[in-house]
């Protein structure tokens, strides 16, 4: 199982500098967004398991998004949307958009385009079994982050089950053995 650096989160404070693998029967989701130059934004997600092996992988694009903290909650609801409809419903949701956290945990409705897609991801966090959202910082965040800038060749979706993109491959492979 792979270690962090350093572990433990408060008041969701990312502490930690590595991905680290979730416990027992619980996968942990990471996702992502990137601005993509004119082109509108590139939204990367990963399911890993307690071994960090890849349950699946996407990428995709839209156009037209130039707002980051939207990105972010676009590429949240595109990865929880994917978990839930592959029958991943017990998850541990990482994040590096500290807003997009602050509203997940206090379950923030309002009336903005950024609102509704919070709400989104909150109906689809209410097919889980068990979900818990969590902020991560950039390093901890890897192998989304680098599928998210994937989409600045194509932005069609692009799906790996129990696989990754050579792309990605050797931050997988860091994650998995660090320790």
């Amino acid at each position: 199982m792979a270690a962090a650096s350093k572990q433990g989160r408060s008041d969701g404070d990312a502490t930690e500098v590595r991905w680290s693998a979730p416990i027992g029967d619980v996968y942990k989701l990471n996702t992502d967004a990137s601005m993509v130059k004119d082109k509108g934004i590139g939204m990367g997600r990963v399911d890993r398991d307690s071994e960090g092996d890849v349950m699946m992988a996407t990428c995709c694009g839209m156009m037209g998004i130039a707002n980051v903290e939207l990105a972010e909650a676009l590429s949240a609801r595109h990865g929880l949307q994917l978990s839930v409809e592959a029958g991943l419903r017990s998850l541990i949701m990482e994040v590096d958009c500290k807003k997009l956290l602050n509203y997940l945990q206090a379950r923030i409705y309002e009336m903005s385009p950024f609102g509704k897609i919070v709400a989104d991801i909150l109906e689809y966090a209410s097919q889980c079994t068990f979900i818990s959202f969590a902020h991560v910082k950039r390093q901890g965040n890897k192998v989304a982050h680098l599928l998210a800038q994937m989409c600045k060749s194509a932005i069609e979706l692009r799906v790996w089950i129990e696989e990754a993109p050579l792309e990605v491959a050797n931050g997988v492979i860091c994650d998995k053995f660090a320790e």
